[in-house]
């Protein structure tokens, strides 16, 4: 089997370069392939802006075609625990789009705990009542100040 690895680095918008190593074992890296995984995989770094890295390795599992012919697995490396993604299908990006999903998915639940457990800090108790809006008061139409319903 033949085993290649790319490492690209990318720099978005200003931040500090974000690199991603592509490995494949027993398939061939096109140019359609790479492109695709760069594409997906860095878009998912607009919600993880301190990501170090993406190691994604692709690899033809069995020589037969099968539902389970590739498999995508991706390691995305950030500040505190590393995310971890794996999907097989029959095409290569088939997998690399279903895997990209799930790394988004996971990162963008963590980024919305993130900023929830913000919301209780400072020294003040988040309540229900912090995110409602009060309803305007109607006045009560056709009643004397005597009256009773």
């Amino acid at each position: 089997m033949n085993k290649a690895k790319l490492t690209t680095k990318l720099v978005n918008r200003g931040k500090r370069p974000f690199e991603i190593s592509i490995t494949n074992l027993g398939i061939l890296l096109t140019e359609k392939l790479r492109a695709a995984v760069e594409q997906k995989i860095g878009r998912v770094r607009q919600y993880a802006p301190d990501a170090i890295r993406a190691v994604v390795d692709v690899q033809k599992t069995a020589n037969k075609k099968s539902p389970k012919q590739f498999r995508v697995f991706v390691r995305y490396e950030i500040p505190g625990y590393d995310l971890t993604a794996e999907h097989r299908a029959h095409e290569p990006l088939t997998a690399i789009d279903l895997v990209a999903e799930k790394i988004e998915r996971r990162l963008r639940k963590r980024k919305t705990a993130f900023l929830a457990g913000r919301l209780g800090r400072h020294g003040r108790p988040v309540r229900i009542t912090d995110f409602c809006v009060p309803l305007p008061q109607a006045p009560a139409q056709g009643l004397s100040a005597g009256a009773t319903i």
